[in-house]
């Protein structure tokens, strides 16, 4: 498969089940046409090799967007906040910013940007080790601070599980940064006896986001 660079349309660059996943989803909860951004799925030894790739993202990693023009956009932070922006004109999954929820908002999507999604990938590619090949030693750390940057995190701002969803009762983008970092999660072998989902508040909200109906759409792209 050959790529453009510049790209005719907005394109976002796709790894399956990548970071990626998380503007995809938006995109494809609001029907974005690919007339307005094209969504280009690609390989992990294409990201490492493909000379234009490569231009795109110099990096080698997803998500980045990129404009006829030139610009491209990288941090699936800044690429989800950019789309809501523009696409997401009656505010179904974004606060306005006069709205009360705004700030918290903003606070989700940077949290997970910074700290949650380090956190959970380091874990996710550590317990990918098979168990008998596992130094414990590298897992304790990451658990610790998966607890605490996640789990942690989660009770306090869903209330203990009072609230269904980040913002409340409806489910907005913070979910689908949120749900992507609990998902990953689901997918972490832990040690015996820790299951990085055992906390009933962060279990109960895994399942609301995977059932979500947007979510339907993610799975089938």
């Amino acid at each position: 498969m050959s790529f453009l660079h510049p790209p005719i349309v907005p394109t976002l660059y796709h790894v399956e089940w990548g970071c990626s996943s998380i503007p995809l989803w938006a995109l494809l909860a609001l029907e974005v046409p690919e007339t307005e951004v094209a969504v280009v799925p690609v390989s992990h030894a294409q990201l490492a090799s493909d000379p234009t790739l490569a231009e795109i993202s110099p990096r080698h990693v997803v998500p980045v967007l990129a404009y006829p023009d030139g610009t491209t956009i990288v941090e699936s932070g800044a690429i989800l906040l950019h789309l809501l922006e523009k696409f997401d004109t009656e505010r179904k999954l974004h606060p306005a910013p006069n709205s009360p929820l705004r700030a918290k908002f903003l606070q989700h999507l940077f949290y997970v940007a910074a700290e949650a999604l380090s956190v959970v990938i380091g874990l996710y590619y550590v317990t990918r080790t098979p168990k008998e090949k596992r130094d414990r030693a590298d897992v304790e750390p990451l658990m610790k601070k998966y607890n605490t940057v996640v789990i942690e995190y989660l009770e306090r701002e869903l209330d203990h599980g009072k609230r269904p969803y980040l913002l409340g009762e409806e489910f907005t983008a913070a979910d689908m940064a949120f749900g992507y970092v609990v998902m990953t999660a689901a997918f972490c072998d832990g040690e015996e006896g820790e299951d990085t989902l055992v906390n009933e508040v962060v279990k109960s909200y895994h399942i609301r986001c995977s059932q979500h109906e947007s979510f339907d759409k993610l799975v089938k792209f």
